[in-house]
């Protein structure tokens, strides 16, 4: 008799995979999800639920917004996807467009006429690998501190290839290498309160700051060797 019934499930409807859904989608199409993860309605359910993990795989290949996708049995013959996006960080602006730059640093075609209000602009960065390394900093900075960047410039010098300028929103400028941009912005809000009045400061080498228009240092602050300690 089990054997009967268990002959009976597999050429049943049941033992096919009959609905998927998706869930956890903010910015990706959940249509785009289910066709790109190449799963097949009135196939089978259990064939292709053991291959999950391949199906999965598909979806991030095929959709750079997703950062995972899981596969889950939903009901009796139905699958879920559930999804998690990665975040839109900053854009990337190539004249007279922006393009959304990933939290891994992926830069997306999708073009914008206008920038989100509140997200920084990425300029002057001609190789993607250049932005992946910053975003392993980026990403590791305090949330207040993101909210304060207005602008990040890419400023490599015959010497130094790793130099960025950063726009904060209280009006200071930051000079700061790509590889310290977490450990050296650690210290930008005591460096910050000390000024008198905006200016740049300068992290490529120690810390210290001075007047725009490279007027007389209005205002020093101790080098990295006593302010990193």
């Amino acid at each position: 008799m089990i054997a009967i019934l268990i002959v009976l499930y597999f050429v049943s409807p049941l033992s096919k995979l009959g609905k998927i859904s998706v869930t956890g989608t903010k910015d990706v199409n959940s249509q785009e999800i289910i066709a790109q993860s190449k799963l097949e309605k009135d196939q089978s359910l259990w064939e292709q639920f053991g291959d999950r993990k391949i199906y999965e795989d598909k979806i991030k290949r095929q959709i750079p917004r997703v950062k995972k996708a899981t596969i889950s049995l939903s009901g009796i013959n139905s699958f879920n996807i559930k999804i998690e996006e990665y975040k839109v960080v900053a854009l990337e602006s190539v004249h007279p467009n922006y393009h959304p730059i990933l939290e891994n640093g992926k830069i997306l075609p999708e073009e914008m006429k206008a920038p989100i209000s509140g997200m920084p602009i990425f300029l002057n960065f001609k190789d993607q690998s250049i932005i992946k390394n910053l975003m392993n900093s980026y990403n590791k900075l305090p949330e207040e501190l993101k909210q304060n960047i207005s602008e990040i410039r890419y400023a490599p010098s015959k010497t130094n290839k790793e130099l960025i300028n950063i726009n904060m929103k209280d009006a200071n400028e930051v000079i700061v290498n790509i590889s310290q941009l977490d450990e050296k912005m650690a210290y930008y809000s005591k460096v910050a309160s000390q000024m008198e009045k905006p200016g740049i400061i300068d992290m490529e080498v120690g810390i210290f700051s001075y007047p725009f228009k490279n007027e007389e240092t209005e205002e020093s602050v101790e080098e990295s060797s006593q302010v990193l300690e």
